[in-house]
């Protein structure tokens, strides 16, 4: 009986090998180590199930709605204090952009991160006017930054009557495409998210405001968090992303026009349009004939 068990384990056997998760398979005396499956794609079909549920109630109606239109992205950084809003404009507004005072009215806000001390100020924005749209952060992603940021609440949502989105639980894995099936791709930041609704909208064009990408931190705050063990800002860390943004503008929506409104960070990576009050305030910066915003 031993040497029959001896034998059946020469044809194939499997066991635990160490307690890193690797495991030694033998076929027919071939012995190979491998590394079992991680988690990943327990938690990734997680998400894709709970937005399969969730987005077509979040997004139905979205995909070519501004086909034709323009719309500006509006994030935080110290750039947007020169911008005032266009008309004829859909304008995005991402995590406190709705509190600067040259915007007086966003069409939609994106948050995805809880915002201190101004929640409430968002879930009570414009009611009636600005559709309010929060991320759920997926599990594992939320267990290695939950002493960094705060998960929205359902009372937060149920407050602002937002719609919800489910974030992929995987980092610029994947940019979602039909929004009304897939998870929204988490990109390191919520202006990506805006991003990818932007595009699924299918617009003519879309201005970048506020995206500055620099060490000089947001409009309500003038230096971001550093990076443990980089040399790097938290924004300055969003160019890589922004990088890859631009390949996938160019691939997938090559109709969309990406413009660049008073560019920092980003000088250079895409089409770039100037307001007068930055230039009166940076000639040093527009010494060359530079596009100019219409304004108001």
């Amino acid at each position: 009986m031993k040497k029959f068990k001896k034998f059946l384990q020469f044809i194939f056997s499997i066991k635990n090998f160490d307690d890193n998760n690797r495991k030694l398979v033998t076929i027919m005396g071939l012995k190979i180590k491998f590394k079992e499956p991680n988690s990943n794609f327990y938690y990734l079909q997680k998400t894709n199930i709970q937005a399969a549920a969730q987005h077509p109630r979040t997004f139905n109606g979205y995909q070519n709605k501004y086909n034709g239109q323009k719309i500006a992205l509006i994030a935080c950084g110290p750039t947007l204090k020169y911008y005032s809003q266009i008309p004829d404009t859909v304008h995005i507004g991402v995590n406190r952009s709705f509190l600067h005072k040259n915007i007086t009215a966003l069409d939609y806000l994106f948050i995805q991160d809880r915002l201190e001390h101004d929640m409430e100020l968002a879930n009570k924005y414009l009611p009636d006017k600005c559709q309010k749209f929060y991320g759920v952060i997926p599990e594992r992603r939320y267990s290695k930054v939950k002493n960094k940021i705060i998960k929205i609440s359902n009372q937060d949502i149920a407050e602002a009557n937002a719609k919800i989105y489910i974030l992929e639980d995987s980092v610029r894995r994947n940019w979602a495409n039909n929004l009304e099936i897939e998870p929204i791709g988490d990109w390191l930041g919520c202006v990506f998210s805006a991003l990818q609704f932007a595009m699924y909208t299918n617009p003519e064009v879309i201005y970048l405001v506020g995206c500055d990408c620099s060490a000089k931190g947001h409009f309500y705050k003038e230096k971001p968090s550093i990076f443990k063990n980089k040399n790097l800002t938290n924004l300055e860390y969003q160019l890589k992303p922004w990088q890859h943004f631009k390949e996938i503008a160019t691939k997938m929506y090559p109709h969309t026009k990406i413009i660049s409104v008073n560019p920092v960070g980003l000088k250079g990576m895409f089409q770039e349009v100037y307001t007068q009050s930055y230039i009166n305030a940076h000639p040093e910066q527009c010494r060359n004939k530079a596009e100019i915003l219409p304004s108001i």
